[in-house]
C-alpha cells in the first residue's frame, strides 16, 4: 500500500541496498548537472554582456574612422575640426566608461581576478590596466570548461599598430612635405623585423639605414613621390617632397591600446594646418589613426568571433546535459519508481490471502473445547 500510495517502490534503504546506492550515485550526478546548468547560465550572462559592450564599441570605432577620413580630406576648415574634437573627446570618455563596464552584481567585466576595483584608468591619454590577466574558467559539463569574460588588457590594450608586421612614421622635426605609409611585406622570407631609417642627405635623394645594426641596406637612391621603395622583403612610399635631413622610421608593430590610437586624433585636430609641412604632418597623423583603427576593429572582431564559438560551446553543451539528464532521470524513475500493475497485482493476491486467514482463525477462534471434544 505504501508502494502504490507514494510511487515508490523503495521506502527504506533495506528494501533494497544495492539498488539504494545505485539511486544516490543518480542523484549525484543529477544534482552535478543542475550546477553545470547553473554555471552555463551564469558564464553566457556575462559573455552576452561583454558581445553587448562590444558591439557598442565597434560602433563606436567606426564612427571615428568616419570622422577621420573626413578630417583626412582637403576641405576642412577651424569649425569642421572643431567640431570633429569635440566628438571625439566624447568617443574618448564613452571607450573609457566602455572599458570599465559592470556587471549585474556590480563586478567590474574586464577587471580580470580583481573585479572589485576600477580596471582601467586614463593616465595621459593612455589606457591604464589596474586588473590582472586571470581566465576565469567555468566548469560546464562533466568533461568541458569555458572561459568567462575576457579580460581588459585582451581586448583595449593588445591591438597591434601599424599594418600587423611594421609601422611607418615621419619624425616630428622634419621640414618637408613629405609623409609615408605603412604599406606591406612583399617577401616574408626576407622580412627582418627590425628598425630601419629613411634618411633624406637631399630633396632628391635617400639612405635605408638598419639603425639595429647601422649597416646601410640601401645608399644614394634616386628619389620620386609614390614611388616605391623596397627593401627586407618591405615595399613602402613617401608622397610629396621632403626635405634635406628629414627622416622616416620604421619599426617592428607592437601592441598599443585602444585610447592612444583615438587621442592621437584628438591630438592632430587641435589645430588647421597652414603650410605645407603642417599638412604633411597632419595628414601623416590621420593615416596613422586610420591604420590603427583598422587594427582596432579587426582585433574587436576576432575576439567578439571567439565568443560566439563560445556562447555556441555552450548551447551545445547545454543540450547535451539535458539528453543525459533526461536519460538518468528515466534510469532512476526505472529503479525506484512502483510498477503500479506489478504492485496492485501483489496488493489484491497478499489481500486475498489475508482475508482467507482471517476467516480461518475467526472459525478456530469461536471453536470451544466442547466442540472439540464432539
Amino acid at each position: 500500500q505504501a508502494q502504490i500510495t507514494s510511487g515508490k517502490e523503495l521506502q527504506r534503504p533495506s528494501d533494497a541496498p544495492a539498488k539504494v546506492a545505485e539511486t544516490e550515485n543518480l542523484d549525484a550526478a543529477l544534482s552535478r548537472l543542475d550546477q553545470y546548468k547553473s554555471n552555463g547560465i551564469q558564464v553566457e550572462q556575462r559573455l552576452i554582456q561583454e558581445e553587448s559592450v562590444l558591439e557598442n564599441l565597434t560602433d563606436t570605432l567606426q564612427r571615428l574612422k568616419e570622422l577621420s577620413i573626413a578630417a583626412n580630406s582637403g576641405a576642412i576648415n577651424d569649425n569642421n575640426l572643431q567640431a570633429y574634437r569635440s566628438e571625439t573627446g566624447q568617443i574618448l570618455e564613452r571607450i573609457l566608461d566602455y572599458a570599465n563596464t559592470k556587471t549585474a552584481n556590480g563586478e567590474y567585466l574586464f577587471g580580470g581576478g580583481k573585479n572589485t576595483a576600477k580596471p582601467f584608468s586614463a593616465i595621459s591619454g593612455t589606457l591604464q590596466y589596474n586588473g590582472d590577466q586571470t581566465q576565469n574558467y567555468i566548469q560546464i559539463s562533466d568533461s568541458r570548461k569555458v572561459l568567462g569574460a575576457d579580460s581588459g588588457d585582451q581586448i583595449f590594450q593588445r591591438i597591434i599598430d601599424g599594418n600587423g608586421k611594421f609601422s611607418a612614421t615621419s619624425e616630428t622635426t622634419n621640414t618637408g612635405s613629405g609623409s609615408i605609409g605603412s604599406d606591406s611585406v612583399i617577401d616574408p622570407s626576407r622580412f627582418l623585423s627590425a628598425n630601419y631609417s629613411i634618411e633624406f642627405t637631399s630633396e632628391t635623394e635617400f639612405n635605408v639605414v638598419n639603425t639595429d645594426s647601422g649597416s646601410t641596406v640601401l645608399a644614394a637612391q634616386n628619389f620620386g613621390s609614390g614611388n616605391s621603395i623596397q627593401f627586407d622583403g618591405i615595399e613602402v612610399a613617401i608622397q610629396g617632397q621632403p626635405a634635406a635631413g628629414d627622416q622616416f622610421t620604421l619599426a617592428p608593430s607592437r601592441n598599443e591600446d585602444m585610447l592612444s590610437i583615438v587621442n592621437r586624433f584628438y591630438t592632430a585636430l587641435s589645430s588647421k594646418p597652414e603650410n605645407d609641412n603642417e599638412k604633411a604632418r597632419y595628414h601623416q597623423n590621420i593615416d596613422h589613426v586610420l591604420e590603427g583603427l583598422d587594427r582596432a576593429l579587426e582585433h574587436v572582431g576576432s575576439v567578439r568571433s571567439d565568443l560566439g564559438s563560445r556562447l555556441g560551446y555552450i548551447d551545445n553543451t547545454r543540450s547535451e546535459n539535458e539528453s543525459v539528464n533526461l536519460v538518468l532521470t528515466q534510469t532512476r524513475s526505472s529503479i525506484e519508481d512502483t510498477d503500479f500493475a506489478a504492485a496492485i497485482s501483489n496488493l489484491q493476491t497478499q489481500m486475498t490471502t489475508l482475508e482467507a486467514v482471517r476467516q480461518t482463525y475467526s472459525k478456530i477462534g469461536a471453536l470451544s473445547l466442547f466442540d472439540y471434544l464432539r
